[in-house]
């Protein structure tokens, strides 16, 4: 992405920050925000502080922000403390969405502008910007699981064009799966299944140096975002 781009990138994401700490929560809203706030304060799963799976990595982060609005939050009752240390995380996965959602597009094949044009249209989505102020593991959830995906594309194409069996980067990824469940476990059902494609084609030897005929610098058994069609070795000409 141009320096201008990322630099655009960067503004939104503190415009986004900015808009939504304005407006923090006043209040916990239904039995998870309840479980996830008694969890800051002590945390034990067993007695639903908070519910399982018990989502320890939001919880440590949690515990964090909470200590930060606190002293901050003169005059503030239990309720309110609770529900702002909680939302203020998904307010900043919110703002990360902008440069966590172009990178992604970026990874599949769009242009820089198209990439950060796609980012900012998911942000403003009323659903996703409402959801950013909520006390819950929603936004944190999403933006960490889009940002493994990325990784791990972006790990595969490594391998491939390096001709390697594993890259930093996929590692990173595989990791990042694993540490997004932390966050919210339904991130699984969004990292789990393109990990297990990523090795199983790399284990298979399929990630072999071959492009898009369509696209020659779209990497080949990839979702191609220039023609719209998964490519697929075999696929290529001459085979």
């Amino acid at each position: 992405m141009k320096v201008s781009l990322r630099r655009l990138s960067f503004l939104l994401a503190l415009a986004f920050l900015a808009a939504h700490a304005a407006r923090l929560p006043q209040t916990l809203e239904d039995i998870d925000s309840i479980n996830f706030a008694m969890g800051v304060e002590r945390f034990d799963v067993a007695g639903h502080r908070p519910h399982p799976p018990g989502y320890p990595v939001f919880m440590l982060v949690a515990k964090l922000s909470t200590a930060v609005v606190s002293p901050l939050a003169t005059g503030w009752d239990r309720d309110h403390v609770a529900a702002a240390g909680l939302a203020v995380v998904s307010a900043i996965a919110g703002a990360l969405s902008v440069p966590v959602f172009s990178g992604f597009w970026l990874a599949v094949g769009l242009s820089p502008a198209g990439a950060l044009l796609a980012a900012v249209l998911a942000a403003a989505a009323p659903l996703f910007w409402l959801t950013a102020s909520r006390p819950l593991t929603d936004t944190s959830g999403l933006v960490a699981a889009v940002a493994v995906q990325t990784l791990l594309i972006r790990g595969f194409s490594s391998i491939r064009d390096r001709e390697t069996s594993l890259s930093r980067v996929l590692l990173g990824g595989a990791f990042g799966a694993g540490f997004a469940v932390g966050v919210r476990s339904q991130t699984l059902w969004l990292t789990g299944p393109l990990a297990l494609w990523v090795f199983g084609n790399c284990s298979g030897g399929v990630a072999s140096h071959t492009r898009c005929s369509s696209c020659p610098r779209q990497p080949r058994g990839l979702f191609c975002g220039r023609c719209h069609l998964s490519t697929r070795p075999e696929d290529s000409p001459g085979t």
